[in-house]
């Protein structure tokens, strides 16, 4: 497998960041859209992900019929035969727009007036003629299709059309905060001091200091900030200094051309540094003193401080002693200097450094500090720097973990570990589950048992955007349907989100299930979150590849959150997200028939060569599930150099937590941790055909969608433990590590 950067950043829980993202978008993108994931924006992508909503801020308008809910009504009454020719109708009709023959697909139109995806067309109709359309048909639409998808984007191609004309003051009628990628903050900006807002422009100096270029959208807006003299030599110094820190080296030639002459001999100085960081040693050539000064000698530093971290620090030491640096520049050097003498060895160099000010003290820096202690079992280090982390880092369950492990191995008389293990036990998490193997208690789950109302579901069900998004499912839109369903889940509430949850599993999108628990941080509800998806094909691959069903379930809740169509930024396919070319490799090594890529797509297909795959690495492994999991996220080459410590033995809770690669850290323990999880869902479920979809099939013919880099990886990347309402259950069967895998051999 490959290893993905964006998944360097583990998220607690998913939102609908990628609806926020579309509907700001230009409109020429949504006629051609790129590939959109299943809960993150594209890589490219400029918003961030949106704040959970609080319970008052969700919207709390009754679920009670109106005339799209009617419609819907109606629609639910007709035959399959006549359903299936309103769908052929409304792709004949798409096929018409797509053709530019607006009257044939009013037409079609005129033929679906209690079809669920009429708005789709009738948003397509409007976005094509906004230059004609009257403006009191457009907020028709938008009352209509209130809080939905479609409203919103055709907001956002309104908006564009409307910059595009220069209507500023219509533009600021329909402009709201949500709208927030950098070409539509630009444009509003624009847009207000175009009608005579001049403080615009003091917040748009924050959109110009950045570290790279910026949209073309913005250079009107920009423009007007050199026009009124907004941007002052310090301002332009500072998004050099920032382009150059950013390895965007274009950029920065390019502001230094509109320098003065003081500042480009400077800018050329700091070019040559970059280039070069070893001339910072030499002090004569840095003794001007200004702040353009200070940011070139801290740079030549922290680059210095990549390769010769010690030799940095000796220099910084200079430096700082001739003059006084920027509080916020000289923590920033001196964190950078720590970083690499860490990374180098030099453990009790970066602890002296880190002793200096409390204000070195990151929680990343100490964190790694602690690992190389970890990796050198030096238990007394660990302790110590422990206890320099700040307090809520120290009360996590990880660095709760390894302090009473620390000084259980330093047989501490004054430490109760028992206790600090006990408390970390009664939490469903995969230290919690560490810590009850410690002291030999059940591993707690924290399993809620809440149903959903079936009246709230039954009304859920009807409402107009869960209609819209099971039936682009089922016409193959499998794509937008996700986007659909996941704008949807915004507006509700906890227990209609519950409701949404159990509609999922019932329907088979076992993904979109998961999301509406983490969309409302219903962390309890593990048969919802930890779906026993596609049972008959696990177990059959389970027989053929002689691997336990609970480490299948858990590498393809952790690769694919069960979305059995998802591709990653490097190509990886389906629920267990294999590469092509492995995929080739494996079915030729098992003499598995594998004709077509396409084929990954196909649940049962790409379990049985995904089983296959992680059982030859677990031989290759002598069965060891810790190397085995590592190697199917980081590959085996990488693993086995990972084993070749000075350490002839490592407790295998150690090597876990010193993996150089966070993502295969986080990756290794929730695969674990999951497949716990799935031997207590197991056992527990009592019907085999618990989790067969109750929908119809999606068209087998429809395109395969693809997702961002890493997007599923991300939907799996949520918090285990959770503080709970209900007793805590607890699970006395399974084993998070076994007796073969306490100790890794190195």
């Amino acid at each position: 497998m490959t290893i993905l950067s964006n998944s360097e950043q583990l998220i607690t829980y998913a939102r609908v960041a990628l609806c926020v993202f579309l509907v700001s978008m230009s409109p020429q993108n949504w006629a051609q859209p790129n590939a959109q994931g299943l809960i993150l924006p594209p890589p490219n992508a400029t918003t961030p992900p949106q704040p959970a909503m609080t319970s008052a801020q969700r919207h709390d308008t009754p679920l009670t019929l109106d005339p799209q809910q009617q419609a819907i009504a109606h629609y639910s009454t007709l035959s399959e035969a006549a359903k299936q020719n309103m769908r052929f109708t409304y792709k004949a009709a798409q096929n018409a727009l797509k053709n530019k023959q607006l009257v044939i697909a009013q037409a079609h139109l005129s033929k679906l007036q209690h079809y669920p995806l009429k708005p789709y067309l009738e948003y397509q109709l409007l976005s094509k003629q906004l230059a004609k359309t009257p403006r009191a048909a457009i907020d028709r639409f938008l009352a209509d299709n209130k809080h939905s998808l479609l409203a919103d984007k055709l907001t956002g191609s309104l908006l564009y059309f409307l910059a595009q004309q220069e209507r500023w003051q219509e533009f600021n009628h329909y402009y709201t905060a949500g709208f927030s990628s950098t070409p539509m903050r630009c444009r509003s900006l624009l847009a207000r001091y175009r009608t005579g807002d001049l403080t615009a422009l003091d917040e748009a100096t924050s959109l110009w200091n950045v570290g790279k270029s910026q949209p073309k959208a913005c250079d009107p807006l920009f423009n007007a900030l050199t026009t009124h003299h907004k941007i002052t030599p310090l301002l332009r110094w500072s998004r050099f200094d920032k382009a150059i820190n950013s390895g965007q080296l274009s950029l920065a030639r390019y502001l230094k051309r509109s320098m003065s002459q003081p500042q480009q001999v400077l800018a050329e100085l700091y070019f040559k540094v970059n280039a070069k960081p070893s001339l910072i040693t030499q002090p004569k050539t840095f003794a001007h003193s200004s702040p353009e000064m200070q940011t070139i000698i801290a740079h030549g530093i922290r680059k210095l401080a990549h390769q010769q971290p010690q030799l940095a620090w000796q220099h910084w030491e200079k430096y700082e002693a001739q003059r006084l640096f920027n509080a916020e520049l000289a923590t920033q050097t001196k964190q950078q200097i720590i970083k690499y003498l860490t990374r180098k060895g030099y453990l009790v160099e970066a602890e002296q450094l880190l002793s200096y000010s409390h204000s070195l003290r990151n929680p990343k820096l100490i964190e790694s500090l602690i690992r190389e202690n970890l990796e050198s079992l030096n238990w007394a280090a660990v302790a110590k720097n422990i206890a320099i982390l700040p307090p809520k880092e120290q009360q996590s369950d990880r660095w709760q973990y390894w302090y009473a492990r620390s000084h259980q191995m330093l047989q501490s008389k004054n430490i109760d570990t028992t206790a600090i293990y006990t408390a970390l036990a009664a939490k469903r998490s995969w230290y919690g589950f560490l810590a009850a193997d410690r002291i030999g208690s059940h591993y707690t789950l924290e399993d809620a048992t809440t149903q959903a109302n079936s009246q709230l579901k039954a009304t859920l069900a009807n409402q107009p955007a869960m209609q819209r998004a099971k039936e682009l499912w089922l016409i193959g839109e499998q794509q937008q349907a996700r986007i659909e369903w996941y704008y949807a889940l915004k507006h509700l509430k906890n227990q209609e989100l519950l409701a949404a949850g159990e509609l999922a599993k019932e329907w088979g999108w076992y993904n979109s299930g998961i999301v509406a628990m983490i969309t409302g941080n219903l962390w309890d509800h593990l048969t919802l979150r930890f779906p026993l998806a596609y049972n008959n094909e696990v177990a059959q691959a389970s027989i053929k590849s002689q691997l336990d069903e609970t480490l299948i379930y858990a590498v393809a809740r952790q690769e694919s959150a069960f979305a059995a169509d998802a591709v990653s930024h490097a190509g990886a396919r389906g629920l267990m997200q294999l590469m092509p070319a492995t995929a080739k490799e494996q079915a030729r090594h098992s003499g598995i028939t594998h004709h077509r890529t396409q084929d990954l797509f196909t649940p049962e297909h790409n379990i049985h060569l995904g089983s296959a795959y992680l059982g030859k690495l677990l031989n290759e492994f002598n069965g060891n599930r810790v190397l085995a999991t590592a190697a199917y996220n980081a590959g085996k080459h990488r693993v086995k150099r990972w084993l070749k410590t000075p350490q002839t033995q490592t407790p295998a809770d150690v090597w876990i937590e010193v993996i150089p690669f966070k993502e295969t850290r986080q990756y290794v323990q929730n695969v674990l941790t999951y497949a716990v999880i799935y031997e207590y869902r197991i056992s527990s479920s009592t019907s085999p055909s618990l989790n067969k979809p109750n929908i119809d099939k999606p068209n087998p013919n429809a395109p395969r969608q693809t997702t961002p880099n890493n997007t599923a990886r991300h939907t799996a990347a949520q918090p285990l433990n959770a503080a709970s309402n209900q007793s805590p259950s607890s699970w006395q069967k399974g084993t998070l590590l076994r007796a073969q895998e306490a100790n890794i051999t190195l």
